[in-house]
């Protein structure tokens, strides 16, 4: 499936901006909130948070994984996150 980029426009650039990271809420004609816009570095960071709670649920529910080791992941994978966007 190719890749559909939608062009924003200059104001909508401006406002994503200024939002700091924060979800910017799309709205069409008629008021209403139809999607949020966030900027590459805020949804790449959602994307990590996101592994890292699924690392954090797999180790609460595997007896396979030792409780140090898990914690020793964790730790592994908070220093990653914390040196990438440093």
């Amino acid at each position: 499936m190719e890749s559909m980029a939608t062009k924003i426009t200059p104001e909508q650039q401006a406002d994503l901006q200024a939002s700091r990271g924060e979800a910017l809420p799309v709205q069409d004609d008629s008021g209403n909130v139809i999607c949020y816009m966030v900027d590459v570095q805020a949804y790449q960071h959602l994307q990590n948070h996101q592994r890292l709670q699924a690392l954090l649920i797999e180790g609460d529910n595997s007896p396979d994984v030792p409780a140090e080791e898990a914690n020793r992941r964790i730790r592994q994978r908070t220093q990653e996150l914390s040196d990438k966007y440093a």
